[in-house]
């Protein structure tokens, strides 16, 4: 069946787009070692493993800082789904400063979205942080997205 020519660069474009977007969400991985890179503070290393449809990262170094509020080696810190190059997850906080009164508030699993970038080698994005009144830890005003960024070392 001979398609009129208007409609040949149309379909064109739709399977290219399809196999744009196929060839995408095939390529995208988290598999392998990250280096977390927003700080010198929390440059601890973890190792992204894939069960089923969700990713986890898991410590495989922890800094002397985080290791001071509670991280360890093996901890599970990051999961989620990765969607083309989109990952949507939570990331693990425990307290820095965390007023004795309200030891719970800002720690935990919070929410973290993230973007596959610089050809897969970097994960870009941010989680939901708390905010407390002034004066008053243990008073919750409100949140916020706190950059997080990892970099593949291998």
């Amino acid at each position: 069946m001979q398609l009129p020519i208007r409609l040949k660069p149309i379909l064109c474009a739709a399977f290219f787009a399809l196999w744009l977007h196929a060839t995408a969400q095939a390529s995208a991985s988290l598999e392998g070692v990250w280096k977390e890179v927003d700080d010198e503070a929390t440059t601890s290393v973890l190792r992204f493993e894939k069960s089923g449809a969700v990713w986890t990262g898991k410590y495989v170094q922890v800094s002397a800082d985080q290791a001071s509020v509670g991280f360890r080696v093996g901890e599970a810190v990051i999961r989620g789904r990765l969607e083309g190059t989109r990952f949507t997850g939570e990331v693990l906080l425990k307290g820095v400063d965390v007023d004795p009164a309200c030891p719970e508030l800002g720690v935990g699993w919070v929410p973290a979205r993230m973007t596959l970038v610089h050809s897969g080698r970097r994960l870009h994005g941010a989680f939901l942080g708390t905010l407390v009144e002034d004066g008053n830890a243990c008073r919750k005003t409100g949140t916020y997205w706190r950059q997080y960024r990892l970099q593949r070392t291998e």
